[in-house]
C-alpha cells in the first residue's frame, strides 16, 4: 500500500516538472519573431516586413492569430517557412499557387517563391481575421 501511495506521488512531480518544461519551452518560442538564415537589410524593410537580399529561408510565426511578420520582400529563390506557435487552433496558409495542411501547433509548411511577383497570403479557416493575411513581394 505504501508503494503505491509513493507511485502516486512520485507521478504527480513528474507531471508537475514537465509542465514547467513545457511552459518554459513555449515562453522561450514565444519570444522569437523572425529567424532568418542570411542577413536582413532593416533599411529596406519597412515598419510591417523584412527584406532579404538573397535567396534564404524565412520564418513567419503563427502567434496570438497573427502572421509575424505579415509581410516580405524577398528575392527569387527565398523560401517562406510558416510555424504554428497557437495552441488549440488550426491554421491553413493559402496563396497564389500553394497551400498548407491543417497547421496544428508545432507544425510548419514551407514554400519556395522561385518567380518575381506579389503574393497576398491568408489562413483560409479564419479568413474573417484581417490579422491572418500577409503579402510577399518578390523581386
Amino acid at each position: 500500500m505504501a508503494n503505491k501511495k509513493y507511485v502516486g506521488i512520485a507521478v504527480i512531480v513528474l507531471f508537475f516538472v514537465m509542465c514547467t518544461i513545457s511552459a518554459s519551452f513555449v515562453m522561450s518560442a514565444s519570444k522569437t519573431h523572425v529567424t532568418k538564415k542570411d542577413n536582413i537589410n532593416s533599411a529596406d524593410a519597412g515598419d510591417d516586413g523584412i527584406d532579404t537580399n538573397m535567396g534564404s529561408e524565412i520564418t513567419v510565426l503563427i502567434q496570438n492569430s497573427t502572421f509575424i511578420p505579415s509581410n516580405l520582400t524577398v528575392k527569387a529563390g527565398t523560401t517562406v517557412l510558416w510555424i504554428n506557435n497557437d495552441s488549440d487552433v488550426k491554421y491553413m496558409v493559402t496563396g497564389s499557387g500553394f497551400m498548407s495542411p491543417h497547421l496544428t501547433e508545432g507544425q510548419n509548411f514551407s514554400y519556395t517563391f522561385n518567380k518575381t511577383g506579389t503574393y497576398a497570403y491568408y489562413d483560409m479557416d479564419h479568413m474573417d481575421n484581417k490579422k491572418l493575411t500577409g503579402t510577399i513581394m518578390v523581386h
